[in-house]
């Protein structure tokens, strides 16, 4: 067979390839993950409706925890109730943190590797 006949076999294995590299039907059902939590405030503990919460991931790295750098992965906005939900793809060999975006107080800001099962609440002033 002329070489010029195998070349469209060639190239139409290579984009099977590619498209089933990028189904997310692959990942086992362990990948997802959910997150849930309520945001209140410091002062009085009353949820606080409309605040933009942030979902983060950081590669773990061998070192100290000033290396980290952190990539939003997702974002949404507290319900009246204060109550914020993730639906999230969880990969290995990261950390993951929800925190109230713009915040510097620690109070606005959860590691997922600390919260070890207990509801995340979040304050802001």
């Amino acid at each position: 067979m002329p070489s010029s006949h195998w070349i469209p076999c060639v190239v139409a294995l290579f984009l099977g390839l590619a498209v089933t590299a990028c189904d997310d039907s692959s990942m086992s059902p362990d990948d997802a993950a959910t997150l849930s939590g309520t945001v209140v405030y410091s002062q009085t503990g009353d949820p606080a409706a409309g605040v933009d919460v942030d979902l983060q991931r950081c590669e773990q790295r061998m070192g100290t925890m000033m290396d980290e750098e952190w990539h939003p992965c997702d974002a949404t906005q507290t319900a009246v109730d204060g109550r914020f939900h993730f639906e999230y793809m969880h990969q290995s060999m990261h950390r993951y943190r929800v925190t109230v975006r713009g915040t510097t107080d620690p109070q606005g800001v959860c590691y997922l590797d600390d919260a070890s099962g207990q509801p995340i609440v979040l304050r802001v002033p």
